[in-house]
């Protein structure tokens, strides 16, 4: 793992390619998101539709609505991706930002600072989410990326929109606490990942986080990092 301090900034620029089959399976999967070629930027209106199960199953996309699914939502979110952009420890992704004024409704609403909504402090004009923490800079491609880890980001909003914030950390998987700063949640998160490695969870069971994933689909690659 590279040893750098918690927190600092890579030096290096990365720029992630989107291919052409990627822009037709954005087309397909996510219609109303568009992809800037010459701003290396994806932007626009993605669709949430998921139900999140505690099980091998995880969070469900684009899944029919089953009958009495209380976890269900559907909602749609203007987000921007930047695709150019310098990585930081432990955050290898690219930046992602909710443009819609969501975020501020629910601060309003519920009289809640940002980051209990999981967004950057430091970002003052637009919020910038902080979409988990990785010990491992894998990229899967823009579909997998958006799936994966910005649809849960903004599930988790809209649950917290509807239910609230004590009922989303409550409810759904757990994260680590942003009122002390990265730097803490940071620390946590390695602290977590070494109580899993000794865990010596099998591959198919669910991971210790509680996502839902299997071990082998979730915290493994991160802890075999370590």
């Amino acid at each position: 793992m590279n040893q750098k301090a918690i927190g600092e900034t890579e030096t290096e620029t990365i720029s992630r390619v989107v291919s052409s089959s990627e822009i037709e399976d954005l087309a397909s999967r996510h219609p109303m998101l568009l992809f800037d070629d010459s701003a290396n930027a994806i932007s626009g209106k993605l669709h949430l539709q998921a139900s999140y199960r505690g099980d091998s199953k995880g969070l469900l996309i684009n899944a029919p609505r089953h009958e009495k699914d209380k976890m269900y939502l559907e909602d749609d979110f203007d987000i921007g991706i930047w695709l150019t952009y310098e990585p930081n420890y432990l955050l290898p992704w690219p930046p992602v930002y909710e443009i819609g004024g969501r975020a501020q409704q629910i601060m309003q609403e519920q009289h809640i600072p940002k980051e209990d909504l999981h967004f950057f402090t430091t970002t003052a004009d637009i919020n910038q989410c902080c979409l988990g923490l990785q010990n491992t800079n894998v990229w899967k491609g823009i579909i997998p990326f958006i799936d994966e880890v910005v649809t849960p980001f903004l599930y988790r909003l809209s649950y917290a929109s509807r239910f609230g914030v004590d009922r989303a950390e409550s409810d759904l998987w757990s994260t680590y606490s942003h009122k002390d700063g990265f730097s803490a949640a940071a620390h946590q998160y390695i602290t977590e990942l070494k109580r899993y490695t000794k865990l010596k969870r099998g591959n198919n069971k669910p991971c210790p986080c509680g996502s839902g994933k299997k071990y082998r689909d979730c915290h493994k690659p991160e802890c075999d990092a370590l």
